[in-house]
C-alpha cells in the first residue's frame, strides 16, 4: 500500500539522517518514524473504515515487521541506555508487539564487543600503563559480554 511505501521512504531518509547529523537526530527520529507509521495505520483505518481485525491484519502487522527491526538495529547502534531500554522491552509480557519483542531479543543475546583501540584506552586510563605493561599474556576475543 501506498503507507508502507512513505513510511519505508520515511526509514531510509531517518537512517541517511541519523548517520549525518549525528546522535540527537537519531534520538529523534527513532521515536518519531515508529510514531508517524501506527498513527498513519490508525488514519487509514478510519478512512477505509475497517475493523480492528482488518485493520490488525492489512496494517499493523505490516507496521510492526518493518518497525521492529528498524528499532532493534537503532537501538543498537544508540548503544548504552537504549540497549538496557530494548532489552527491559523484549521481556515485557503486555503492551508491546511481540514481533518488536522477539527482534528486541537480539540486543540480549547478541551485543556487540568493544573494539580493541577502546579497550586499550581505558584500561591504559583506569591502570596508567598499557596492556603489554601489565599483563604477560590478554587475549582481546570476549569470552563473555555484558551491557
Amino acid at each position: 500500500p501506498l503507507w508502507a511505501c512513505m513510511s519505508g521512504a520515511v526509514a531510509t531518509a531517518a537512517l541517511f539522517a541519523s548517520w549525518r547529523l549525528g546522535r540527537l537526530i537519531a534520538i529523534y527520529l527513532v521515536a518519531t518514524v515508529p510514531i508517524f507509521v501506527y498513527w498513519s495505520c490508525g488514519r487509514a483505518q478510519k478512512i477505509f473504515k475497517l475493523s480492528d481485525e482488518d485493520a490488525q491484519e492489512l496494517f499493523y502487522d505490516t507496521a510492526d515487521a518493518l518497525m521492529a527491526p528498524y528499532i532493534t538495529n537503532s537501538f543498537m547502534a544508540l548503544g548504552g541506555l537504549f540497549v538496557k531500554l530494548g532489552q527491559w522491552v523484549s521481556n515485557m509480557s503486555y503492551g508491546v508487539p511481540v514481533k518488536l519483542q522477539e527482534s528486541m531479543k537480539r540486543l540480549v543475546d547478541s551485543g556487540s564487543a568493544d573494539n580493541q583501540a577502546f579497550v586499550r584506552a581505558a584500561i591504559k586510563a583506569e591502570f596508567g600503563a598499557s596492556i603489554e605493561e601489565l599483563f604477560e599474556e590478554f587475549v582481546m576475543e570476549p569470552i563473555a559480554s555484558a551491557s
